[in-house]
């Protein structure tokens, strides 16, 4: 069975985000959360949690959903699903600490689960999410990255206001979208 559900009846879904400052785990943390909102969850929060602000410091942040509001404000000590977007981080953390039974761990990296310093017993789901935006990335170098907006059909096309209305609401500034500004 799933770790994560949105079946009737069942509990709150807690991730916990590891990354280093400037890695975007503070602002994938928020987009989950405001996509959980979108699709009906009632109850979503997301909250960073980091020492010295500087980039490239560990931080971790926590995104929570549910059916019903959510009343507790603390960090996730018990999640579900731990995201470690930068695999250096399991030689300074633990970041499956705390993760309940049946939960995973999501590792970004090139390495094979038997190099990742992680317990033999937890669910591990590596990735390599970096080397894939940089190829996608790359192979669109030189040339206008439409491929990867929806193709305009006539019940897609949007006036400047129309966007603007649905995503003000959004707390991620637009400078922040796809990495340039918009407008």
């Amino acid at each position: 069975m799933s770790c994560m559900s949105d079946e009737p009846g069942v509990r709150m879904h807690e991730i916990r985000w590891h990354g280093r400052g400037g890695q975007g785990a503070v602002t994938s943390s928020k987009i989950l959360a405001e996509a959980a909102f979108r699709s009906g969850w009632s109850g979503v929060t997301a909250a960073p949690s980091f020492g010295a602000e500087r980039r490239g410091a560990p931080i971790t942040a926590s995104t929570r959903m549910d059916r019903e509001p959510i009343r507790i404000l603390s960090q996730v000590t018990t999640p579900d699903v731990v995201v470690v977007l930068d695999d250096s981080l399991l030689a300074v953390a633990n970041p499956a600490a705390g993760l309940k039974p049946g939960g995973v761990v999501i590792v970004n990296t090139v390495r094979p689960r038997a190099e990742l310093a992680i317990p033999a017993d937890v669910r591990v789901v590596t990735a390599d999410v970096t080397g894939s935006a940089l190829l996608q990335m790359h192979s669109h170098q030189g040339r206008r990255r439409r491929t990867s907006r929806p193709r305009a059909s006539p019940s897609s096309v949007r006036t400047r206001e129309e966007r603007d209305e649905r995503t003000r609401d959004i707390d991620v500034p637009p400078e922040r979208w796809r990495g340039r500004r918009h407008g």
